[in-house]
Formats: structure tokens, sequence, C-alpha cells
């Protein structure tokens, strides 16, 4: 009899244990759902790969001479590294609870999902809806380098505000 007992009880015990640590986590007590969000603020630089597709640029803003020599110690075009890259936005805001970083340099790439907040609602949004001074929160994707302000690839962007 004894024995019989012992064999529904703990596998009930184990079953309960598990459904109790399971079920009971902070965030299901809570009834949140925890979002990661790498950073939350404004964006205080945007560059737009699309604008200078036309005429390439030198870093002083003057147009190069398509027949200026090329050399191997030259930096490579950020086009040339990633073909699908729209652009870059600087980030910056305030390094709160749910956020990991106060300021990053954040490319924006093709696969990038781009949103905005309208009635309460997520709706689609475009690399051109960013403009410097919105109010973003970005999501990071694969590695990100340490460096201030962090650098990383976005996965996605929610537009809260626009300037």
């Amino acid at each position: 009899m004894r024995k019989n007992w012992f064999q529904w009880t703990v596998p009930l015990l184990l079953f309960a244990i598990t459904a109790l640590i399971g079920g009971c986590s902070t965030n299901a007590l809570q009834g949140k759902e925890m979002v990661r969000i790498d950073i939350r603020g404004s964006i205080t630089d945007i560059y737009s790969v699309e604008k200078d597709e036309s005429q390439a640029h030198t870093g002083d803003g003057k147009i190069k001479n398509p027949d200026t020599p090329v050399s191997s110690s030259d930096s490579p075009d950020e086009r040339t590294l990633h073909p699908d890259l729209l652009g870059t936005v600087t980030v910056e805001g305030k390094l709160e609870q749910d956020t990991s970083y106060d300021k990053a340099g954040i490319s924006i790439r093709k696969s990038t999902k781009i949103y905005k907040k309208a009635g309460g609602k997520l709706v689609a949004a475009h690399f051109k809806d960013l403009q410097a001074g919105s109010e973003v929160e970005v999501t990071f994707t694969g590695p990100v380098a340490e460096s201030y302000p962090v650098q990383a690839i976005a996965e996605e962007i929610v537009i809260l505000r626009n300037e």
C-alpha cells in the first residue's frame, strides 16, 4: 500500500512544483510581458545613403571627382560593406530600467522593421519617416560594438513621436 502511494505522489509533486515555478515568474505575476528595448531617446543625427547615391561626397561635403585615383589605404564606403544599408542614426536618451544604453550609433538596413505609433497602434513606416528630433525606441540585432556610443544594427525601430 505504501509503495503504491509513493508511486502516485512523487510524480504529482514534481508536476506541481514544475508548474508553480514555470507559471509564477515575476512577469506572469505582474501580468506584463517584458519587452527588451535597447535604447529610447531622440534622433540627434541622421544619414541617408539614398541621398548620397546620386553623388559621391567627400567628408567635407564636396563632390568627389570620379577621375581621382583610389588606393587600398582608402577607407571603404559603408555602402560597399553593406549593400542593404539604408542609413544611420544617432539616438540619445536616458538610461532607464527597461533600456540598456543612453547613446548609440545605429545602422538601419533594408531588413530593419520600422513602425510609428498612431492612435495607440503600430503602423508600418519607412526610413524617410525618421527625422532629427524624433523620439524612438530601438531594438538591436547581432553583436553590439561596446564603444561609446555603442554601435549596432537596428532590428526594429518604433517612432513614438516626430518633431
